[in-house]
């Protein structure tokens, strides 16, 4: 699962040297992401996985549900992902899982930058890192699993073993794992 989709993965700086995650969501030029990693920013940086960095701008957000949309400021096509030894791969929009169907004990993946602006050693390790995990509880909002999430996941998805996103990592509550 996660060669299928860690090239549509971004990572998000921010100008006051923040941090997340996020993912191509609806188009090419659209990202989803955590309103908490981008709220009240004026700079934002998408990086992906090749190295191509673009600015971003938000068009909606949903602090409610820890939610926002940014707009690339051009689309990201296929041609534009180069991936190791010059093989050419797409960035795909990645499709949502629709949340009725997310049951108790599904296995996840979620990818994102967990600590990776600590230092030079660590940000080669964390960066576009995955934990995988599943799911131990499903509410009307919220979804619990033990994947290992840490600041620089939010705004990452979490990923169900057919590449559909099922949750969008938004924060750690008190206690591991929720």
């Amino acid at each position: 699962v996660y060669a299928s989709v860690y090239r549509s993965i971004v990572r998000i700086d921010t100008g006051r040297g923040g941090l997340g995650a996020g993912f191509l969501f609806h188009s090419h030029e659209h990202v989803a992401t955590a309103y908490h990693v981008i709220e009240a920013e004026e700079l934002l940086l998408v990086t992906f996985a090749n190295g191509r960095r673009l600015r971003a701008d938000v068009v909606a957000v949903d602090p409610d549900n820890d939610l926002a949309i940014l707009r690339l400021e051009e689309p990201m096509r296929g041609a534009d992902v180069l991936v190791a030894h010059g093989v050419g791969s797409s960035a795909d929009v990645l499709e949502a899982l629709p949340t009725d169907r997310v049951k108790l004990g599904d296995p996840v993946i979620a990818i994102g930058h967990p600590y990776a602006i600590v230092d030079d050693e660590l940000e080669r390790l964390l960066t576009w890192s995955v934990s995988q995990g599943i799911i131990g509880g499903n509410g009307d909002k919220l979804l619990q699993t033990d994947a290992a999430l840490n600041p620089g996941n939010s705004g990452g998805p979490l990923i169900g073993c057919d590449g559909r996103v099922i949750g969008v990592v938004s924060g750690k509550l008190r206690g591991e794992g929720i």
